[in-house]
């Protein structure tokens, strides 16, 4: 392997030889900054537990046709911004969240 980025589902064929990286030098820095990051590896999972993270890998997969690799990591680009902690969820939902299987106060009331 090269190291090189190729298209999710190894579709390689959709621009033959076109490599977006030769662009390179002509971008701005926004552009570079965007493309390059997008590039990188996403993080390892912080926030999501393992079973939240089997959960959302096999849903995600089915609803983005994912079925085979390369895929897109979806769920690490999904854990990244909370980072391991719950308060960034709260700053961006406005509740705190459930882990499974934890029942919600209102479900504890009935």
């Amino acid at each position: 392997m090269s190291g090189r980025p190729i298209t999710p589902g190894g579709s390689d064929h959709r621009f033959p030889g076109f490599d977006v990286l030769q662009n390179s030098p002509h971008w701005d820095d926004a552009t570079a900054g965007v493309v390059l990051s997008r590039l990188s590896f996403p993080p390892d999972i912080r926030f999501f537990s393992p079973s939240e993270r089997a959960i959302a890998e096999a849903l995600l997969a089915q609803l983005l046709h994912q079925l085979e690799g390369p895929t897109v990591p979806v769920v690490q680009m999904l854990d990244a911004p909370f980072g391991g902690r719950a308060d960034r969820w709260v700053a961006l939902c406005g509740y705190a969240p459930r882990r499974a299987g934890v029942a919600g106060h209102r479900d504890l009331s009935r």
